[in-house]
């Protein structure tokens, strides 16, 4: 039995000669050893690692989840709003954008790797209901975005549509207030001047000339004052 293990031995330390050039100079005796073998067997375990890794197909995750969760140090009616997905590689990209398509801070980023190598992100922002949200993770080298977008209640739609209605309307009847007194003001001095102009010039102008000519009373010139 002894004979039999040290020819496994033998033949497991030529494999390993073979692969290694630091086990070259170990014999049956040695192996196991720490001073035998030892780096090698490590970096054979990290060059592993590394091509398994390299080897890894790209891939897509799930399609992300939102979840709310209430936040004391955020001002009244804000809360935490956060975004998960799991199943990536390589390590993703996560972002937030509002309805009008402009970035959102982001308050954290987590990553971890789960046991087959494959990216779990989480992202989460502050905010109030009222406030609509996409979170998009996006696979540059698959060109592959999914994406998940917050859903607002219908009592903030409702309010929302509620206050620009009454800001149109205020500022219609701001307008019309506007016009209306240019109008008032322009037909006012318009009347002042159509007071002091006669409207016959002409003949206003013929009483003044005979009024200026003289006459007799009494055998006596006089004029009209």
């Amino acid at each position: 039995m002894a004979r039999l293990r040290l020819n496994i031995i033998f033949k497991l330390m030529v494999i390993l000669a073979t692969l290694h050039t630091s086990f070259a100079d170990c014999s049956s005796k040695d192996f196991g050893r720490r001073s035998c073998g030892y780096i090698s067997r490590k970096l054979l375990a990290m060059d592993k690692r590394k091509t398994d890794t390299e080897a890894q197909a790209p891939a897509f995750g799930k399609k992300p989840t939102i979840h709310t969760q209430e936040n004391n140090e955020a001002p009244t009616g804000y809360k935490t709003r956060i975004c998960e997905s799991s199943g990536w590689y390589p390590e993703p990209k996560i972002q937030w954008t509002d309805s009008e398509e402009n970035t959102l801070k982001s308050e954290d980023f987590v990553k971890y790797i789960d046991n087959i190598t494959l990216y779990r992100v989480s992202s989460s922002i502050k905010q109030d209901d009222c406030s609509p949200a996409t979170c998009r993770i996006r696979n540059e080298r698959l060109d592959i975005t999914r994406q998940k977008s917050v859903v607002i209640s219908i009592g903030c739609w409702a309010a929302h549509h509620i206050l620009r209605l009454v800001a149109v309307t205020a500022a219609v009847a701001i307008l019309m207030c506007v016009v209306c007194y240019c109008w008032y003001t322009c037909k006012r001095k318009c009347c002042k001047k159509s007071k002091k102009t006669p409207k016959n010039p002409q003949k206003y102008r013929r009483l003044i000339n005979l009024a200026e000519q003289p006459y007799v009373y009494n055998n006596r010139e006089s004029w009209l004052l």
